[in-house]
């Protein structure tokens, strides 16, 4: 083995260790390499650690990973990229931050770069999952986000906010299922709140925002049309008790309180039909229970 240590402060700091490549005055500077070998075929390849030492009463030293800055160019890039397998599964990449015996655990930022530039965008982030390429069976990788579990207190939120737009339109946010295959149907979305098994369950709240200087955003709910099969239907029910009265519905349109203005009206119609022949619109029943 081979080993480098500075050396040891018996009353003040130990001593540091660099590992710089040469200065290239002119053209490129040169590269720092650090790797293990390649692996016989009864072994794995060595591994690579790089962490700071643990502290007893202070805190422990913090690990950088940077390029440097690109004053006439592009930035470095930061790559890291877990191993692929020929024959067994492909490597993990973890990102865990710290947890806490006494405090609150460590957390996680991720953030594009800024760009201070007239007509340029702030840097993206993407996070996909891998794609199943096999010939049958093969699937996508999933993506989940949860919050944090409270053994004791709540459990920890999920906010997915878009970004403000301080002089124009604020960012929108998407969430949708991709197109299926001709052999498939396209992925389902669920919007609902977790069970509960002694208060109230979750509420569920579908706003749009206050249109203070302008009129406020129109919320649409809208079945899918089909080519050749039956539309999409659209289902609002109320929630049935087994110990209490069932849960009632309000249509109610919107309150105008400006003069000679009308307060927003209710319309009830059935779809047309608008076949050649033997097409009947569609009747509207209203029954007690």
């Amino acid at each position: 083995a081979i080993a480098v240590a500075g050396g040891a402060g018996l009353k003040d700091t130990g001593g540091a260790v660099s590992v710089d490549s040469g200065a290239g005055t002119a053209t490129t500077s040169g590269s720092v390499s650090i790797k293990s070998a390649t692996a016989g075929s009864g072994g794995a390849s060595g591994k690579l650690v790089f962490s700071s030492g643990a502290s007893t009463s202070g805190n422990s030293g913090a690990v950088y990973i940077a390029t440097g800055a690109g004053v006439g160019g592009k930035a470095g890039v930061i790559s890291v990229i877990a191993g692929s397998a020929a024959a067994g599964v492909g490597g993990n990449v973890e990102v865990t931050a710290g947890s806490a015996a006494a405090d609150d655990g460590g957390a996680m930022l991720l953030t594009g770069g800024a760009s201070s530039v007239d007509a340029k965008t702030g840097g993206a982030i993407s996070v996909v999952a891998g794609a199943g390429t096999g010939s049958a069976g093969s699937q996508g990788g999933a993506i989940a986000v949860a919050g944090g579990a409270g053994l004791k207190d709540t459990g920890g939120a999920v906010s997915v906010d878009s970004g403000a737009g301080t002089a124009t339109t604020s960012g929108s946010v998407s969430i949708k299922s991709a197109t299926a295959g001709s052999g498939g149907a396209s992925g389902k979305l669920v919007f609902s709140s977790g069970a509960s098994t002694s208060g109230n369950s979750g509420a569920v709240y579908i706003a749009t925002g206050a249109g203070v200087g302008g009129k406020a955003g129109v919320i649409s709910v809208i079945a899918g049309s089909a080519a050749a099969g039956v539309g999409g239907n659209v289902e609002v029910t109320a929630g049935s008790a087994a110990a209490d009265d069932g849960g009632a519905m309000l249509l109610t349109g919107g309150a105008s309180s400006v003069d000679a203005k009308t307060g927003g009206a209710i319309s009830v119609v059935a779809g047309a039909g608008t076949g050649s022949a033997g097409s009947q619109g569609g009747a509207i029943a209203v029954a007690g229970g």
